[in-house]
């Protein structure tokens, strides 16, 4: 109750915002909402897909507070976060709050997506609103007798990251990210993973246990270089694939929705996982995978 919002347009629908409560989701979800209750600034930290936003989204829509999500990925200018001048019919120039501005004045929670791939003077502009009075001055607007912009009580600020070792990630400041209460997030187990996906998707849990075991047996083979060893960059797969494998599934992999066959399941796990290997050696490892998970598979998985 001390948490619940105002509400507004921007609340997530709760269908759209559910998740599986998993022993793991809702030991997340706790801790996060420690954090909300105290105010703090959060980062949440963790591999692609492992439901850093998704867990954010989930909370402000069972708390009724406005979500609004930013991709950093890129952004070079601050005006996007903060603001500027624009042009108005007559030819004069106005101040437009940006998306970060209008968010603290409204109360909104934000999500500041793959904070360690924006430019090192987008995060520089957040260090006011991660000072103790956590308000920010708009040196942009050229007013310097304004006053500071205060945000609303409601107002939440969520960062997420991958880890380092991704490809173009930036290190972040250990000064800055102290600045935060750092939520870490493990890939779930495959028990954690296949109660997921059969519960999302409404599939038989050995279904689920073979597409998981296929998925985690295909991204360890990248992550040790056991596929694409003729590459300058390892293949990559992440619980993204699994979810786009899962979506393709549960549209009936491009047919025409009837139930799926085992050799329909294969179809699709070629089209997500394999259509990206160009060497005839990746291929054959992954054609292995693929007969260890699904070759004695014969039910139906709808």
């Amino acid at each position: 109750a001390a948490c619940h919002g105002i509400g507004g347009a921007r609340v997530p629908d709760a269908e759209d915002a559910s998740l599986v409560l998993t022993p793991g989701t809702v030991s997340r979800l706790r801790g996060l909402l420690a954090a909300v209750r105290m105010k703090h600034a959060v980062a949440l930290v963790g591999e692609t897909g492992v439901g850093k936003t998704a867990l954010v989204r989930f909370l402000a829509s069972l708390t009724n507070h406005n979500y609004v999500r930013i991709n950093l990925k890129d952004m070079a200018e601050v005006s996007e976060l903060v603001g500027g001048y624009v042009p108005t019919v007559d030819g004069s120039l106005v101040w437009k709050d940006g998306l970060l501005v209008q968010a603290m004045k409204e109360g909104d929670w934000v999500v500041l997506d793959e904070a360690n791939l924006a430019g090192p003077g987008v995060l520089e502009r957040l260090n006011q609103l991660l000072d103790p009075d956590g308000q920010m001055e708009l040196q942009e607007c050229g007013n310097n007798d304004g006053e500071p912009v205060r945000p609303h009580p409601d107002f939440r600020l969520f960062v997420t990251m991958n880890p380092t070792d991704y490809a173009g990630r930036n290190a972040m400041s250990p000064a800055f990210v102290n600045r935060f209460v750092v939520k870490w997030f493990d890939t779930p187990s495959e028990v954690e993973l296949t109660q997921i996906v059969a519960c999302r998707y409404e599939v038989d849990e050995d279904v689920a246990r073979r597409l998981v075991t296929f998925h985690q047996a295909i991204a360890s083979s990248a992550e040790h270089r056991e596929l694409g060893r003729q590459r300058a960059e390892r293949y990559a797969y992440t619980l993204r694939d699994l979810q786009r494998l899962m979506d393709r599934l549960a549209n009936g992999c491009g047919g025409n929705g009837e139930d799926l066959s085992a050799a329909d399941v294969v179809r699709c796990i070629q089209d997500v996982y394999g259509a990206r290997l160009s060497h005839k050696e990746d291929q054959d490892l992954f054609e292995t995978h693929v007969m260890a998970c699904f070759d004695a598979c014969r039910e139906e998985v709808r």
